[in-house]
């Protein structure tokens, strides 16, 4: 699915415009996997063509790419 981008255009175009999406991914079946599924359905987005991938637990075979960012430590010299 991208780094986001990609979602974050679909989730828009249904929740702004009321149009019909779907999203096209692989997912590790795991978890983590899950809850990226959830997040697109609480969207509104469809997520029937998401394929689910078997994994070994480690991520040798495949991996679900998240990422975080913190908030604050940003100093303006103020």
């Amino acid at each position: 699915m991208g780094r986001g981008g990609e979602y974050n255009v679909i989730r828009g175009l249904r929740r702004c415009f009321g149009m019909r999406t779907a999203v096209i991914t692989v997912f590790a079946k795991n978890e983590i996997g899950m809850v990226m599924e959830d997040f697109i359905l609480q969207g509104g987005v469809d997520a029937s063509l998401i394929k689910w991938l078997e994994t070994d637990g480690i991520g040798r075979i495949c991996r679900n790419g998240i990422n975080f960012m913190e908030r604050g430590g940003y100093n303006d010299g103020q």
